[in-house]
């Protein structure tokens, strides 16, 4: 009876000091700033525009990050060289996070490209 009361003490000792470390990493995971550029120059470039080449583009946050309720908005504009002639594209991207999940969704506002792909993250939210 007592090896049982020993394993029970030991068994609850380590649950309390691993607890801690449990609830520090996932708040350390849903607090983990976004990199709207990031995002913008290699996952949703490369959706709307599949043959575009990511590194050469250059991308620039042009309205901060608004937040309401768990969803963040973030308007981004992307220069990039097309076929022709020097295109951009601007977007506001949507990101909703509820616990560790993490979701984007894009609005295009203006594109100057004649041909645009279609985008599943225009339509719908993609977890990221």
């Amino acid at each position: 009876m007592s090896r049982q009361i020993v394993g029970l003490r030991k068994l609850a000792l380590g649950a309390a000091l691993a607890l801690p470390l449990i609830l520090t990493a996932g708040a350390s995971l849903a607090a983990d700033p976004v990199d709207y550029v990031g995002i913008a120059k290699t996952k949703v470039l490369t959706c709307l525009h599949p043959t575009v080449k990511p590194n050469d583009a250059t991308a620039e946050i042009t309205k901060p990050t608004t937040t309401a309720g768990d969803t963040s908005t973030t308007r981004v504009k992307i220069f990039y060289s097309g076929l022709v002639r020097k295109n951009s594209v601007e977007l506001e991207i949507l990101v909703r996070q509820a616990g560790s999940i993490r979701q984007m969704r894009v609005n295009v506002l203006a594109d100057t490209a004649t041909e645009v792909g279609s985008c599943n993250m225009v339509k719908n939210w993609v977890d990221f």
